[in-house]
């Protein structure tokens, strides 16, 4: 005949299992996280780049790192402007 459990067993043993895979819930949180490439690191006003290719950050950094030339110019003229 079954063991009959009281509602204290119960929820004793649910915690118990819950606990037992909140582990293996987290990781897969952090994968699908990582499969959906969400950007960890963005912040407001600040440029932010997610691939999942290594190469394409590598190359990224090379090229801001070795540009030669300037992409962005502020006029002397502005400088000198007093809002």
């Amino acid at each position: 005949m079954a063991e009959t459990l009281s509602a204290r067993q119960i929820e004793e043993r649910s915690n118990l299992l819950s606990g037992y895979w909140r582990e293996r819930d987290n990781r897969f949180r952090e994968w699908y996280s990582m499969i959906q490439l969400t950007d960890n690191l963005e912040q407001e006003n600040m440029e932010s780049f997610v691939s999942s290719d290594p190469r394409s950050a590598y190359n990224l950094l090379l090229h801001m790192l070795n540009s030669t030339r300037i992409p962005h110019r502020i006029p002397p003229e502005l400088l000198l402007q007093t809002w």
